[in-house]
């Protein structure tokens, strides 16, 4: 059966017969449901979810290079302040006997 606008009085008619009223078959009907748009609402914010740790690797992928750069620089500072150290110990004269 189908309602047309201004039809609204006949589909009153039917509800008071049914004992039931408009919201009450609102409720029915998304209680019905309810359990599939709960089941729906999971499956958006495990995707959800999913989308923010992908979003999250490729920020770490993307800061890798930087790092690895980074790391490199330090590694080659720490080298040329050990070299220097070692520049300077074999630089120092022992001291002679005679100063004695």
């Amino acid at each position: 059966m189908a309602f047309n606008a201004g039809e609204e009085g006949e589909l009153l008619e039917l509800t008071e017969k049914a004992g039931m009223t408009i919201d009450q078959l609102r409720a029915d009907a998304f209680t019905g449901c309810a359990d599939t748009l709960r089941k729906l609402e999971d499956l958006i914010n495990r995707q959800y979810q999913n989308i923010r740790h992908i979003q999250k690797t490729i920020d770490h992928i993307k800061l890798r290079p930087s790092l690895v750069r980074r790391l490199e620089l330090q590694v080659a500072h720490a080298e040329q302040v050990l070299s220097d150290k070692k520049a300077v110990v074999h630089h120092v004269e022992p001291q002679s006997k005679k100063s004695k």
